[in-house]
């Protein structure tokens, strides 16, 4: 691929693509071309920079503490990173996510622009599902920082709801701590190999028992659906030996979550992993829509480099 091409049609590139592109060109023995802008060609001095080789001097590198911070950032991959990209996952600004984390803002802006650039793409679902929700590739182990990634796509409620319930929070309300647990399921269930048979029993049963527990707080066509949605992956799989779910005998339905005090499923949830989960949050009583199939795998996201062997700075 031509790299030599404005940001604004790279579109198959991830959120830290401007690191990625330093890197490469640092790599390479490359200078910048004439379409990278300014946010490229400091990555690519830092990445000079940290590797020692003399290109620049501290002076004319533009090597700051807050680009050096936002670098910093990236690579220990910790819970305020992952709390950073998360909040700005949900349209924060820079300045926002600063005020709300009490962190430089100089130092979210070069995370934002080195290696989390998503305010303008946040409108492209194709984008979105490419790069931040990993469509399509699968994994036995999902990372927290992924399920948080896929919070903050479902909003900001849920996205502090998971923060808090990582953090232990929420041992005062079994029911957030449960809804919590239930959206990792979820999570979970959209990354999982087919080959993983113990894996996918696991978490079938657990969408079973979830749906069972849930009949009395949605009505009988979600249920049914969901129901449905389960045994199908089910058989996907290969597992013919789960019991078959208890009908719904309950005919009236409350909504919500049954034992959160914070909230229901936030609206972006539904479509977002639909047929894959628990589903039965607020007015759900509509069928959604059926994904469309993919014609051919999607692309793996790759992990972002790093400018030393061991990943420091």
């Amino acid at each position: 691929m031509n790299r030599d091409v404005p940001v604004e049609y790279r579109l198959n590139d991830g959120p830290e693509h401007r690191w990625r592109r330093a890197v490469g060109l640092v790599e390479s023995n490359q200078s910048p071309g004439q379409y990278d802008d300014a946010a490229t060609i400091a990555a690519w001095k830092l990445c000079h920079r940290l590797r020692g080789n003399g290109r620049f001097t501290e002076a004319d590198s533009g090597d700051t503490p807050a680009i050096r911070g936002a670098h910093k950032l990236f690579v220990t991959d910790d819970p305020v990173r992952w709390e950073v990209e998360g909040w700005m996952l949900t349209g924060l600004s820079p300045d926002a996510v600063s005020a709300t984390m009490r962190i430089s803002s100089a130092i979210v802006q070069w995370f934002s622009d080195l290696f989390f650039d998503v305010a303008a793409r946040l409108d492209d679902k194709i984008w979105i599902g490419r790069h931040i929700l990993l469509v399509g590739q699968q994994t036995s182990t999902v990372a927290e920082r992924q399920i948080w990634r896929e919070a903050a796509i479902a909003g900001p409620a849920m996205l502090e709801l998971m923060m808090d319930d990582y953090h232990g929070r929420l041992a005062t309300n079994p029911g957030d701590h449960q809804l919590a647990e239930r959206f990792r399921t979820q999570v979970q269930i959209s990354h999982a190999p087919l080959a993983d048979k113990p894996l996918w029993r696991e978490l079938i049963q657990k969408n079973i028992a979830f749906l069972q527990e849930r009949a009395p707080h949605i009505s009988p066509n979600v249920y049914r659906m969901s129901m449905d949605a389960s045994l199908r992956m089910a058989a996907m799989a290969g597992i013919a030996d789960l019991v078959n779910p208890l009908p719904l005998t309950t005919s009236g339905r409350t909504g919500g979550f049954a034992g959160s005090a914070r909230l229901s499923m936030p609206p972006g949830f539904r479509p977002l992993l639909w047929p894959l989960a628990g589903l039965g949050y607020g007015a759900a009583e509509d069928s959604p829509k059926r994904p469309r199939r993919r014609s051919r795998a999607p692309k793996r996201e790759r992990e972002a480099p790093v400018c030393t062997p061991s990943g420091d700075f």
